[in-house]
């Protein structure tokens, strides 16, 4: 994840299709990118000169991301948390049939992604919303820190003290907070690191090393090739 242009990170502000789609862009390696890349899409919302075309064709070209009937994709619009668990599902090609013992939050019983959200249950990848009333809230918009807590799961990224950080990395005016809920998931899902394990069990992680960012900007150009990420 990076920052938007008055250099803030929202955790609490929703987060639209066209942003996950751009953040699974970059979450996949390089080989993943070139094998899929495209320029092309069937949405006729999305334009090849869209700051977010090649992320949102390649993305669908891969099968993890889907549109709409009439055949839009609405990148702007907010997702929500039930399509944002589909698309990490997808990602993790996790469907196995374990969805199928419970439901596993109490308002998806004929919700159209309760196979997903029971999948990233099962695979702790999402929790209710609230922590107490047993409601996952499917159609609710996700926050950006709440794509920034999920995105960690998946990748199995787990920061849980202040001291395992390091100086030299992004910080963010609003994500000052070191007690807030999602300090630690905002700070792991915007800088790049190596790590080595605080424990035993090979669960909490140390940082090692800053790794300097991309600049992701370049794929976002109508004449961007996937070569262009590659560091010399």
């Amino acid at each position: 994840m990076i920052g938007t242009p008055d250099d803030r990170i929202r955790p609490n502000t929703n987060i639209t299709r066209a942003e996950v789609a751009t953040i699974f862009f970059r979450l996949i390696t390089d080989e993943v990118r070139a094998m899929y890349w495209v320029q092309e899409n069937p949405f006729s919302d999305v334009e090849l000169q869209n700051w977010f075309n090649n992320a949102v064709s390649t993305m669908s070209n891969a099968n993890i991301f889907d549109g709409f009937p009439n055949g839009t994709f609405v990148p702007n619009q907010p997702i929500t948390r039930a399509e944002m668990t589909a698309v990490v599902v997808r990602f993790m090609e996790q469907m196995d049939g374990t969805h199928l013992l419970a439901n596993h939050f109490n308002d998806i019983a004929s919700h159209w992604a309760a196979e997903y959200i029971n999948t990233a249950a099962v695979n702790g990848w999402v929790q209710d919303l609230h922590g107490r009333d047993g409601a996952f809230y499917p159609d609710r918009p996700i926050t950006r820190a709440e794509v920034a807590a999920m995105i960690n799961r998946i990748s199995g990224r787990l920061v849980a003290y202040v001291e395992d950080l390091l100086p030299g990395m992004r910080i963010w005016p609003d994500n000052a907070n070191v007690n807030a809920r999602y300090y630690f998931d905002i700070q792991s899902a915007t800088n790049a690191y190596t790590f080595s394990w605080r424990d035993a069990d090979n669960v909490v992680e140390r940082w090692v090393t800053i790794i300097p960012p991309r600049d992701w900007a370049v794929l976002e150009r109508p004449d961007s090739r996937p070569g262009d990420i590659l560091y010399p």
